[in-house]
């Protein structure tokens, strides 16, 4: 049984108050001269450099064969089954009220201008369950989970039904600025029009 992202980081957070609290306290404790400090314990966190960011235009290098299967370049292959982090847009998949399942693209949805991006381009994106629903999230969003690729072998009803490529799975999604965002090359930036401008 494997916990959820929520449960994880709830036990980070409560691990790292201890640690916190605990090096408070030896912080007020008068330090004697012949008596050497106590060291305190550093927390470990997540730094960029510890992802497996992955883009758009990785998954872009995957091309049909003659029988029209997925080959996926060497670099994608190496990390079927395991942790990526990708950056893009969310779109709804089969409900606005609960984001749970969504899919993740490279540039945001509901462009009259933009055509639609093709199959290499789109990851089925299954949050974690918990009770309360998940909201849509306006602007670039960031995404970590586990990478499925398709395959003949899979029994995911997303690979063998509705012909997804990539799934991630177990899902922690979290806003970034836009500025942590880069548009693919030759994406058109277009702006709504409000009424009366």
């Amino acid at each position: 049984m494997t916990s959820s992202p929520l449960k994880n980081v709830s036990l980070f957070l409560i691990g790292l108050a201890g640690v916190l609290v605990g090096g408070w306290f030896v912080l007020r404790e008068p330090v004697g001269e012949d008596v050497p400090p106590t060291p305190r314990p550093v927390p470990t966190l997540t730094s960029e450099a510890a992802k497996t960011l992955i883009g758009f235009d990785l998954l872009g290098e995957t091309y049909p064969d003659d029988n029209y299967l997925p080959v996926y370049p060497e670099a994608l292959e190496k990390l079927d089954a395991t942790p990526v982090t990708i950056r893009g847009f969310m779109t709804p998949y089969d409900s606005l009220e609960d984001m749970e399942t969504f899919m993740i693209m490279p540039f945001p949805t509901g462009c009259n201008f933009c055509a639609p991006p093709s199959v290499d381009q789109v990851i089925l994106v299954r949050q974690a369950q918990r009770d309360k629903p998940y909201t849509y999230i306006e602007g670039p969003i960031e995404v970590q989970g586990t990478l499925r690729l398709w395959s003949k072998e899979s029994e995911d009803p997303a690979h063998k039904d509705e012909y997804f490529l990539y799934i991630m799975t177990d899902v922690h999604v979290s806003s970034i600025p836009p500025e942590l965002f880069q548009m693919p090359e030759g994406h058109l930036q277009h702006t709504t029009m409000q009424p009366g401008t």
